[in-house]
């Protein structure tokens, strides 16, 4: 089957609230941690969603726009917030190590869920769902994918992203349940971070 028939999920450019709200709240932040946006603008296209579109010609050597480093959501950073402090601390993981990207996931269920999180302006413009073989459902994997490596391939990634959850919750939500609330760290929670730095890395 070719890529055109993957299936398209209705809420695949959804945000977390109302994109005037949303916006008007990241626009504010950016301007706090000193994000340059002069040569952009944040658009909503139909075809694309939420995108950033150049509003002048960008020449070589020129930028767009310009974020500094202690704006990003990088490893180090999560690593320093609260909850990845909490997670990195936790005696129920019994000292198993904790893959970045499992860090990260944390980070940006925690920050998309809290607005006084540092980074949540910018997690709650993100999609809340994605189009990877992860959302499909089992029919349409059956349907898109039978008999290709790609079926193996996703099968084997979605077990794969099981078991790091699952060897994370429901432990660090019985040991901190108010860092980790059960409610909000679940597994689709988690394939949605997983989604989000993806297509994001």
């Amino acid at each position: 089957s070719s890529s055109s028939e993957a299936p398209q999920h209705a809420e695949l450019m959804a945000t977390g609230g109302d994109d005037a709200a949303l916006l008007e709240k990241f626009s504010a932040w950016c301007v706090v941690q000193g994000i340059d946006l002069s040569g952009c603008r944040l658009e909503r296209t139909p075809d694309r969603g939420l995108s950033v579109v150049a509003t002048r010609a960008i020449h070589d050597g020129h930028a767009a726009l310009a974020v500094p480093l202690a704006a990003t959501l990088t490893v180090a950073a999560a690593a320093r917030s609260a909850v990845g402090r909490a997670m990195l601390g936790s005696r129920a993981l019994g000292g198993e190590r904790v893959s970045a990207q499992a860090l990260m996931y944390i980070v940006m269920i925690d920050g998309r869920a809290r607005p006084e999180s540092f980074w949540h302006p910018w997690l709650a413009l993100l999609p809340c769902a994605y189009s990877d073989p992860l959302w499909w459902t089992s029919e349409e994997r059956h349907r898109l994918l039978e008999g290709t490596q790609l079926a193996h391939d996703a099968a084997r990634h979605e077990a794969q992203v099981r078991d790091v959850y699952h060897g994370l919750f429901p432990a660090l939500s019985r040991e901190l349940p108010e860092v980790f609330p059960a409610e909000r760290f679940t597994f689709e929670a988690f394939r949605w971070a997983r989604s989000a730095l993806a297509s994001r890395s």
